[in-house]
């Protein structure tokens, strides 16, 4: 949502642009203090940084998933081995389904020790968050800032995992490739941009 102030509306359409000025006022039944409005304001865009980060880390997955899946279906005995090891790396720090923290989304530790979190759990987890925060014009609560200082911590770590996957776990995949006479996969070339904690 946008902060009351004035802002200029550009439209580009068949190679032309029309801007024009719009001015947001505030609601007037909203009683919070301009510093509140931005505090929830900042929220709200980390928020959206951070689905922003986990949407992209997932997409990133599922090309290199099915990479990894076509080099299987025509490869030998050890590239179908690899492959598996590898997707299996893929989707412990993806995820799938809609599990929020330790739901069906998250990769598990060995030892059965808590879950790790996947951008597909960190995702559905800030989502529930943005709506949440979305239904009111107020200061974040400080219970609503450690959530999403939890959130923040669990982007970074999932994001440091990713940087694995595509790193050496691919490197590795890559050369089981090489040996078998099939073409590398390419490392994903957007770099995820997690929100600063």
């Amino acid at each position: 949502m946008a902060l009351p102030g004035t802002y200029t509306v550009r439209l580009v359409a068949d190679g032309q642009t029309y801007t024009a000025p719009i001015t947001v006022v505030r609601d007037p039944r909203n009683g919070a203090s301009m510093a509140a409005m931005n505090a929830q304001h900042t929220l709200l865009m980390n928020l959206d940084a951070g689905m922003n980060a986990t949407w992209d880390g997932a997409q990133q997955a599922n090309a290199l998933r099915a990479a990894a899946e076509a080099a299987a279906a025509n490869g030998s005995a050890a590239v179908k081995s690899a492959a598996a090891t590898f997707i299996a790396q893929i989707d412990s720090v993806a995820g799938g389904g809609t599990g929020g923290r330790g739901g069906p989304g998250g990769g598990f530790r060995r030892g059965g020790a808590a879950p790790l979190p996947t951008f597909t759990a960190v995702n559905g987890g800030l989502v529930r968050q943005l709506e949440a925060e979305d239904n009111a014009d107020m200061a974040p609560t400080v219970a609503t800032l450690a959530g999403w200082d939890a959130s923040c911590k669990e982007i970074a770590s999932t994001v440091a995992r990713w940087s694995a996957v595509t790193g050496a776990d691919l490197q590795a995949f890559n050369a089981v490739l090489s040996q078998n006479g099939a073409r590398p996969i390419p490392a994903p070339t957007q770099h995820l941009n997690a929100p600063g904690c």
